[in-house]
Protein backbone atom coordinates (compact mmCIF):
# COMPACT_ATOMS: atom_id res chain seq x y z
CA UNK A 1 0.00 0.00 0.00
CA UNK A 2 1.44 3.41 -1.01
CA UNK A 3 1.85 6.39 1.33
CA UNK A 4 -0.69 8.44 -0.64
CA UNK A 5 -3.33 5.77 -0.21
CA UNK A 6 -2.69 5.55 3.51
CA UNK A 7 -2.97 9.34 3.86
CA UNK A 8 -6.24 9.33 1.92
CA UNK A 9 -7.68 6.66 4.21
CA UNK A 10 -6.65 8.56 7.36
CA UNK A 11 -8.19 11.80 6.02
CA UNK A 12 -11.39 9.94 5.14
CA UNK A 13 -11.60 8.47 8.66
CA UNK A 14 -11.03 11.87 10.18
CA UNK A 15 -13.79 13.33 7.99
CA UNK A 16 -16.15 10.58 9.09
CA UNK A 17 -15.24 11.36 12.68
CA UNK A 18 -16.09 15.05 12.25
CA UNK A 19 -19.40 14.24 10.50
CA UNK A 20 -20.26 11.75 13.24
CA UNK A 21 -19.58 14.25 15.99
CA UNK A 22 -21.76 16.84 14.22
CA UNK A 23 -24.58 14.34 13.94
CA UNK A 24 -24.28 13.48 17.62
CA UNK A 25 -24.41 17.15 18.56
CA UNK A 26 -27.54 17.73 16.45
CA UNK A 27 -29.17 14.67 17.90
CA UNK A 28 -28.53 15.89 21.41
CA UNK A 29 -29.97 19.34 20.62
CA UNK A 30 -33.12 18.01 18.90
CA UNK A 31 -33.95 15.76 21.83
CA UNK A 32 -33.84 18.53 24.48
CA UNK A 33 -37.07 18.42 26.61
CA UNK A 34 -39.55 21.31 26.41
CA UNK A 35 -40.17 23.50 29.53
CA UNK A 36 -43.88 24.12 28.78
CA UNK A 37 -45.17 20.98 30.43
CA UNK A 38 -42.51 19.73 32.83
CA UNK A 39 -45.07 18.04 35.02
CA UNK A 40 -46.33 15.81 32.20
CA UNK A 41 -42.95 13.99 31.77
CA UNK A 42 -42.62 10.64 33.41
CA UNK A 43 -39.64 9.78 35.62
CA UNK A 44 -38.27 7.35 32.96
CA UNK A 45 -38.33 10.07 30.28
CA UNK A 46 -36.48 12.42 32.58
CA UNK A 47 -33.84 9.73 33.23
CA UNK A 48 -33.36 9.15 29.45
CA UNK A 49 -32.95 12.85 28.88
CA UNK A 50 -30.35 13.09 31.58
CA UNK A 51 -28.35 10.16 30.05
CA UNK A 52 -28.50 11.62 26.52
CA UNK A 53 -27.48 15.01 27.71
CA UNK A 54 -24.60 13.51 29.66
CA UNK A 55 -23.27 11.54 26.60
CA UNK A 56 -23.57 14.53 24.31
CA UNK A 57 -21.81 16.78 26.82
CA UNK A 58 -19.07 14.18 27.30
CA UNK A 59 -18.45 13.87 23.57
CA UNK A 60 -18.94 17.46 22.38
CA UNK A 61 -17.89 19.53 25.36
CA UNK A 62 -15.45 17.36 27.32
CA UNK A 63 -11.96 17.42 25.72
CA UNK A 64 -10.91 14.14 27.32
CA UNK A 65 -13.98 12.37 25.98
CA UNK A 66 -13.53 13.85 22.53
CA UNK A 67 -9.92 12.76 22.21
CA UNK A 68 -10.70 9.37 23.71
CA UNK A 69 -13.29 8.79 21.02
CA UNK A 70 -10.80 9.96 18.39
CA UNK A 71 -8.20 7.51 19.64
CA UNK A 72 -10.71 4.67 19.57
CA UNK A 73 -11.74 5.44 15.99
CA UNK A 74 -8.13 5.85 14.84
CA UNK A 75 -7.17 2.60 16.55
CA UNK A 76 -10.01 0.78 14.82
CA UNK A 77 -8.95 2.30 11.52
CA UNK A 78 -5.34 1.24 12.02
CA UNK A 79 -6.47 -2.26 12.95
CA UNK A 80 -8.48 -2.41 9.74
CA UNK A 81 -5.53 -1.16 7.71
CA UNK A 82 -3.25 -3.72 9.37
CA UNK A 83 -5.65 -6.57 8.58
CA UNK A 84 -5.91 -5.39 4.98
CA UNK A 85 -2.12 -5.15 4.66
CA UNK A 86 -1.70 -8.60 6.23
CA UNK A 87 -4.12 -10.08 3.72
CA UNK A 88 -2.24 -8.67 0.76
CA UNK A 89 1.12 -9.56 2.30
CA UNK A 90 0.04 -13.19 2.60
CA UNK A 91 -1.19 -13.17 -0.96
CA UNK A 92 2.05 -11.60 -2.10
CA UNK A 93 4.08 -14.24 -0.24
CA UNK A 94 2.11 -17.03 -1.88
CA UNK A 95 2.59 -15.48 -5.31
CA UNK A 96 6.30 -14.94 -4.68
CA UNK A 97 6.72 -18.54 -3.56
CA UNK A 98 4.92 -19.80 -6.65
CA UNK A 99 7.16 -17.64 -8.85
CA UNK A 100 10.26 -18.92 -7.06
CA UNK A 101 9.19 -22.54 -7.56
CA UNK A 102 8.44 -21.87 -11.21
CA UNK A 103 11.85 -20.23 -11.65
CA UNK A 104 13.58 -23.18 -9.96
CA UNK A 105 11.73 -25.64 -12.17
CA UNK A 106 12.69 -23.63 -15.24
CA UNK A 107 16.34 -23.57 -14.13
CA UNK A 108 16.35 -27.34 -13.53
CA UNK A 109 14.84 -27.90 -16.97
CA UNK A 110 17.47 -25.68 -18.55
CA UNK A 111 20.26 -27.57 -16.76
CA UNK A 112 18.83 -30.89 -17.90
CA UNK A 113 18.64 -29.63 -21.49
CA UNK A 114 22.25 -28.43 -21.32
CA UNK A 115 23.37 -31.81 -19.94
CA UNK A 116 21.49 -33.67 -22.67
CA UNK A 117 22.96 -31.40 -25.34
CA UNK A 118 26.45 -31.89 -23.91
CA UNK A 119 26.02 -35.66 -23.85
CA UNK A 120 24.81 -35.58 -27.43
CA UNK A 121 27.84 -33.58 -28.55
CA UNK A 122 30.22 -35.89 -26.69
CA UNK A 123 28.62 -39.03 -28.09
CA UNK A 124 28.76 -37.55 -31.56
CA UNK A 125 32.37 -36.35 -31.45
CA UNK A 126 34.08 -39.01 -29.29
CA UNK A 127 36.18 -41.94 -30.48
CA UNK A 128 34.81 -45.47 -30.82
CA UNK A 129 37.45 -48.21 -30.90
CA UNK A 130 36.63 -51.79 -31.81
CA UNK A 131 39.23 -54.42 -30.92
CA UNK A 132 39.65 -58.17 -31.15
CA UNK A 133 41.81 -60.99 -32.51
CA UNK A 134 42.14 -60.78 -36.27
CA UNK A 135 44.88 -63.34 -36.92
CA UNK A 136 46.22 -66.51 -35.31
CA UNK A 137 49.37 -68.24 -36.58
CA UNK A 138 51.19 -71.41 -35.50
CA UNK A 139 54.99 -71.39 -35.52
CA UNK A 140 58.13 -72.52 -33.74
CA UNK A 141 59.17 -70.90 -30.51
CA UNK A 142 61.93 -68.46 -31.44
CA UNK A 143 62.65 -67.12 -27.96
CA UNK A 144 64.93 -68.68 -27.00
CA UNK A 145 66.19 -69.77 -30.44
CA UNK A 146 66.96 -73.37 -31.28
CA UNK A 147 70.56 -74.34 -30.37
CA UNK A 148 70.86 -76.23 -33.69
CA UNK A 149 70.23 -73.10 -35.66
CA UNK A 150 67.19 -74.58 -37.34
CA UNK A 151 63.82 -75.94 -36.29
CA UNK A 152 62.59 -79.45 -36.72
CA UNK A 153 58.89 -80.39 -36.54
CA UNK A 154 58.11 -82.78 -33.74
CA UNK A 155 61.27 -81.91 -31.82
CA UNK A 156 61.25 -78.14 -31.34
CA UNK A 157 58.41 -76.54 -29.37
CA UNK A 158 55.69 -74.64 -31.19
CA UNK A 159 53.41 -71.79 -30.16
CA UNK A 160 50.27 -69.97 -31.24
CA UNK A 161 50.62 -66.24 -31.92
CA UNK A 162 47.51 -64.07 -31.78
CA UNK A 163 47.38 -60.51 -33.11
CA UNK A 164 44.85 -57.90 -31.97
CA UNK A 165 43.21 -55.71 -34.57
CA UNK A 166 41.96 -52.20 -33.79
CA UNK A 167 39.74 -49.73 -35.62
CA UNK A 168 38.57 -46.27 -34.60
CA UNK A 169 35.13 -45.66 -36.08
CA UNK A 170 34.65 -42.37 -34.22
CA UNK A 171 35.15 -38.80 -35.37
CA UNK A 172 38.17 -37.96 -33.17
CA UNK A 173 41.37 -39.71 -32.15
CA UNK A 174 41.72 -42.24 -29.32
CA UNK A 175 44.67 -42.97 -27.05
CA UNK A 176 45.16 -46.69 -26.32
CA UNK A 177 46.24 -47.02 -22.69
CA UNK A 178 45.99 -50.75 -21.98
CA UNK A 179 45.46 -54.08 -23.74
CA UNK A 180 44.88 -57.33 -21.84
CA UNK A 181 44.61 -60.85 -23.25
CA UNK A 182 44.15 -64.26 -21.66
CA UNK A 183 44.09 -67.85 -22.99
CA UNK A 184 41.79 -70.38 -21.32
CA UNK A 185 40.76 -73.99 -21.84
CA UNK A 186 37.95 -73.87 -19.28
CA UNK A 187 34.33 -72.84 -19.57
CA UNK A 188 33.10 -69.28 -19.79
CA UNK A 189 30.75 -67.85 -17.19
CA UNK A 190 27.83 -65.48 -17.63
CA UNK A 191 30.02 -62.45 -16.90
CA UNK A 192 33.63 -61.84 -17.90
CA UNK A 193 36.19 -62.79 -15.26
CA UNK A 194 39.88 -62.06 -15.80
CA UNK A 195 42.90 -63.57 -14.03
CA UNK A 196 45.83 -61.11 -14.29
CA UNK A 197 48.29 -63.80 -13.13
CA UNK A 198 47.40 -65.99 -16.11
CA UNK A 199 46.90 -63.24 -18.67
CA UNK A 200 49.20 -60.84 -20.50
CA UNK A 201 48.86 -57.11 -19.88
CA UNK A 202 50.37 -54.35 -22.02
CA UNK A 203 50.36 -50.73 -20.82
CA UNK A 204 50.89 -48.33 -23.69
CA UNK A 205 50.26 -44.83 -25.01
CA UNK A 206 49.33 -45.51 -28.61
CA UNK A 207 47.34 -42.95 -30.60
CA UNK A 208 44.69 -44.07 -33.07
CA UNK A 209 43.28 -41.40 -35.38
CA UNK A 210 39.66 -41.17 -36.50
CA UNK A 211 38.96 -43.80 -39.16
CA UNK A 212 42.35 -45.45 -38.63
CA UNK A 213 42.70 -49.24 -38.35
CA UNK A 214 45.64 -51.52 -37.71
CA UNK A 215 47.12 -54.20 -35.47
CA UNK A 216 48.34 -53.78 -31.93
CA UNK A 217 52.16 -53.85 -32.06
CA UNK A 218 52.50 -56.52 -29.35
CA UNK A 219 51.51 -60.18 -29.81
CA UNK A 220 49.90 -62.67 -27.43
CA UNK A 221 51.47 -66.15 -27.34
CA UNK A 222 50.64 -69.59 -25.92
CA UNK A 223 52.35 -72.98 -26.33
CA UNK A 224 49.11 -74.87 -26.17
CA UNK A 225 48.39 -76.02 -29.71
CA UNK A 226 44.70 -76.82 -29.53
CA UNK A 227 41.20 -75.36 -29.26
CA UNK A 228 40.96 -72.71 -26.58
CA UNK A 229 39.36 -69.42 -25.65
CA UNK A 230 41.15 -66.13 -26.03
CA UNK A 231 39.50 -63.13 -24.38
CA UNK A 232 40.41 -59.72 -22.98
CA UNK A 233 39.84 -56.02 -23.45
CA UNK A 234 41.30 -52.80 -24.76
CA UNK A 235 41.12 -49.55 -22.79
CA UNK A 236 41.37 -46.14 -24.43
CA UNK A 237 40.70 -42.47 -23.74
CA UNK A 238 38.83 -40.09 -25.99
CA UNK A 239 39.56 -36.37 -26.46
CA UNK A 240 37.25 -35.61 -23.50
CA UNK A 241 39.61 -37.60 -21.18
CA UNK A 242 36.99 -40.30 -20.61
CA UNK A 243 38.18 -43.92 -20.40
CA UNK A 244 36.29 -46.55 -22.43
CA UNK A 245 36.61 -50.33 -22.67
CA UNK A 246 36.26 -52.54 -25.73
CA UNK A 247 36.01 -56.26 -24.84
CA UNK A 248 36.56 -59.32 -27.03
CA UNK A 249 36.17 -63.09 -26.69
CA UNK A 250 37.05 -65.68 -29.32
CA UNK A 251 37.39 -69.43 -29.72
CA UNK A 252 40.60 -70.12 -31.62
CA UNK A 253 41.35 -73.24 -33.67
CA UNK A 254 45.12 -73.22 -34.24
CA UNK A 255 46.74 -74.84 -37.25
CA UNK A 256 48.97 -77.85 -36.61
CA UNK A 257 51.67 -76.92 -39.11
CA UNK A 258 54.34 -74.27 -38.90
CA UNK A 259 53.46 -70.96 -40.52
CA UNK A 260 49.80 -71.83 -41.00
CA UNK A 261 46.89 -69.66 -39.89
CA UNK A 262 44.17 -70.97 -37.66
CA UNK A 263 40.49 -70.14 -37.41
CA UNK A 264 38.62 -67.72 -35.15
CA UNK A 265 35.03 -67.83 -33.92
CA UNK A 266 33.09 -65.52 -31.62
CA UNK A 267 32.48 -66.99 -28.16
CA UNK A 268 30.67 -66.08 -24.95
CA UNK A 269 27.58 -63.92 -24.52
CA UNK A 270 27.31 -60.19 -25.20
CA UNK A 271 28.82 -59.19 -21.86
CA UNK A 272 32.15 -60.74 -22.96
CA UNK A 273 32.18 -58.58 -26.11
CA UNK A 274 30.51 -55.35 -25.01
CA UNK A 275 31.90 -51.89 -25.70
CA UNK A 276 31.11 -48.56 -24.04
Amino acid sequence: MTKRLRLAIVIALFGLLVVGLGAIDKSSSSHQPSNTHPAQKSPNANQTHIEQGTFGDWVTHDAVGFFTLCLVIVGLGQAGLFAWQLHYMRKSIVDTKALALAAQASADTAKAQVAITKMGVIDLERAYVDAGPNETTTGFVTDPPSPRGYYKPGEDPMEVVVKIGMKNTGRTRATISRVYGEFSQGNLGEKPIYHPILGINYVTDLSLSAGESGSFPHDFRTRHIGEQFFFGFLEYKDIFKTTHTSRFCMMIYPAKENGKSGKLQFAGNDSWRECD
